[in-house]
């Protein structure tokens, strides 16, 4: 069973992406013209708010290509159990982001220096929980003990923490 969804950066419709559904698997397709902004990021959305990195549009002969293959039990996992639409280079607006004095986390050390930086941010994509704290040459790092995790994006630090570090709202 085939299967178009929209393919949208912000409110603009970029074109659509092909969901085929193939056994235990499905393979999402995109192909469509270069617009300005160079490489972009595609993210697969369910219609429960999970969302799932399907890769990179790199430019290829003045078209877009993009082509993964990713089985049920992975989408599930990630929260995207029946394909609504597909977001291009999504900000926090694709996912909300939370302040980080509503995370709980179950080490209070942990806790504690998160707290530490009140314009930080959290959010969990999938199975992942993002921190993001602000970024500017020459600032500070925040939590030097997961700086060797962070990444530079946007205008932030950004810093997946493993699972075993759940959030709960309170």
């Amino acid at each position: 069973m085939e299967r178009r969804i929209l393919l949208l950066e912000g409110e603009v419709r970029r074109g659509e992406l092909l969901c085929r559904d193939e056994g235990c698997y499905l393979t999402c397709s995109v192909d469509v013209p270069v617009w300005a902004g160079g490489v972009k990021k595609v993210w697969l959305c369910g219609e429960g708010g999970g969302r799932v990195l399907l890769g990179t549009l790199v430019p290829e002969g003045g078209r877009f290509r993009l082509r993964r293959r990713l089985s049920h039990s992975s989408l599930r996992c990630c929260g995207v159990t029946r394909p609504a639409r597909a977001l291009v280079n999504p900000g926090p607006e694709g996912c909300p982001w939370h302040a980080l004095s509503s995370l709980r986390l179950p080490d209070p050390a942990l806790a504690r220096a998160l707290r530490a930086w009140p314009e930080g941010l959290w959010r969990r994509d999938g199975t992942r929980l993002l921190l993001r704290f602000p970024w500017r040459v020459g600032d500070e790092v925040p939590l030097m003990s997961l700086f060797c995790f962070a990444r530079p994006r946007d205008g932030w630090w950004e810093v997946e923490v493993p699972d075993s570090a759940a959030p709960r709202k309170p």
